[in-house]
């Protein structure tokens, strides 16, 4: 059996409606959804945000897309509950590379129900909201980054996978909280763990994260008439600024990549990353 038969034979199977008062971390989700995991044959049964875009690229080639639609509704409804799209579903430090808007891109290519634009737009607006105030790096792009309680800072720092890399034991606690708070910028780049970012995460700026904004501005461009917005805001002009600046900040024309920006050392990461390839 290829893996494409595996796919679409055992879909259903990562099928899951929470039950009132049994969904992860107490929180029932309103509609069905899907999980990386089959229950009982992996460690995450629960609901995840950038994998479920990759998940939802398969449900709407299997013939899936009220599940698909479905996911979507979920992750809106997190984000209507905390102010954005957490990690996974019981989480609230960090949220994930946002994929929402290709989530939406995707279902409404796959489908044509395009009434379901309306239900999701203002979603979509409260997302970019929480990027662009949340995460904007002084340089006028955005980076990744999280919310914790120095407590849950220093916790995250005394995980064995980040112990094993940055070892905090002895360091002063002022440090072991920023190196907590790196390592959890990480997880929301969702790049747990990587070279890339020189255990400084929330010092670099990233041209994933970047384009991924970059399409929720020409999105917002394209539709912002039909939907009716009187917002004032030339979406366009914002995303032809933010091309620029990806260009003048992350382009490195010596290697031909787009390379993350270390804002500590005003230099490129010297790890190339898929994330920075010109497509």
């Amino acid at each position: 059996m290829n893996a494409g038969d595996y796919i679409r034979k055992n879909f259903v199977r990562s099928f899951r409606r929470d039950e009132p008062g049994r969904g992860f971390c107490g929180i029932d989700l309103p509609y069905p959804y899907t999980t990386p995991c089959i229950e009982g044959e992996g460690a995450y049964a629960f609901f995840f945000y950038w994998d479920t875009y990759f998940t939802n690229l398969g449900l709407l080639a299997c013939g899936h897309s009220d599940m698909a639609k479905n996911n979507i509704r979920n992750l809106l409804w997190l984000l209507r509950r905390q102010g954005f799209v957490p990690n996974h579903v019981g989480i609230t430090n960090r949220s994930q590379s946002p994929y929402l808007c290709r989530m939406v891109e995707s279902y409404l290519a796959a489908t044509g129900d395009f009434g379901f634009l309306s239900e999701c737009a203002d979603g979509l607006l409260a997302e970019y909201h929480f990027w662009m105030t949340a995460r904007l790096h002084p340089c006028g792009l955005n980076h990744y980054g999280m919310q914790d309680t120095w407590e849950g800072m220093e916790s995250f720092a005394d995980t064995d996978r980040v112990r094993a890399i940055c070892p905090s034991g002895g360091k002063p606690l002022a440090r072991k909280r920023l190196i907590g708070a790196h390592f959890l910028a990480e997880a929301e780049a969702t790049c747990d763990f990587t070279p890339r970012f020189d255990a400084r995460c929330l010092d670099h700026v990233q041209p994933d994260l970047n384009g991924l904004l970059y399409e929720y501005e020409l999105f917002f461009a394209g539709h912002s008439d039909g939907l009716g917005w009187k917002l004032g805001v030339d979406w366009r002009a914002l995303a032809e600024k933010r091309k620029a600046q990806i260009g003048q900040r992350l382009w490195n024309e010596e290697r031909g990549l787009y390379l993350d920006y270390d804002s500590a050392h005003d230099r490129h990461s010297s790890v190339a990353a898929l994330a920075g390839v010109q497509l």
